[in-house]
């Protein structure tokens, strides 16, 4: 499988478990529902995940390990969301991560902490609540060409 399209579904919460018995889609799109939070387990050890959309929900909370088992994982999109802080841990595992989008949510602070190292190519954090940058908040993603 390539593609799950589950936008626009009116989902309200994932169960831990829940993409365990497709472990070779590549997208999931859970776009346009009314998600709070990603919580752990959501995706098996071994899968084929690149892309995860979930971009216009009510998520306010990401659980430290809910992308622990998405290394493969090339674009997250959690744009227009509740996001008020980004959390290091929760992004860690996504060793191949390229583009990642978090425009339009309430993210106030980054930091030279803030982001661990990811082969970032593309970062978006338009249209968010930050006032201001620290010296070397992106020092750890070498490979970044568009902010």
């Amino acid at each position: 499988m390539w593609l799950n399209n589950f936008a626009h579904c009116q989902i309200s919460q994932l169960e831990p478990h829940t993409f365990f018995d497709v472990s070779r889609i590549q997208k999931i799109h859970l776009d346009n529902n009314d998600l709070r939070t990603l919580p752990s387990e959501l995706f098996p050890q071994h899968n084929d995940l690149k892309t995860l959309s979930v971009r216009h929900n009510r998520i306010s909370g990401i659980h430290p390990d809910a992308f622990r088992e998405l290394v493969k994982l090339e674009e997250l999109d959690l744009r227009g969301n509740r996001l008020a802080e980004i959390r290091r841990e929760v992004f860690a595992p996504l060793k191949s991560l390229q583009f990642l989008h978090l425009q339009n949510n309430g993210i106030r602070y980054v930091t030279v902490n803030t982001f661990p190292p990811l082969p970032l190519e593309s970062l978006s954090l338009t249209n968010n609540k930050i006032d201001s940058l620290e010296r070397g908040t992106f020092s750890m993603m070498p490979s970044l060409k568009h902010l």
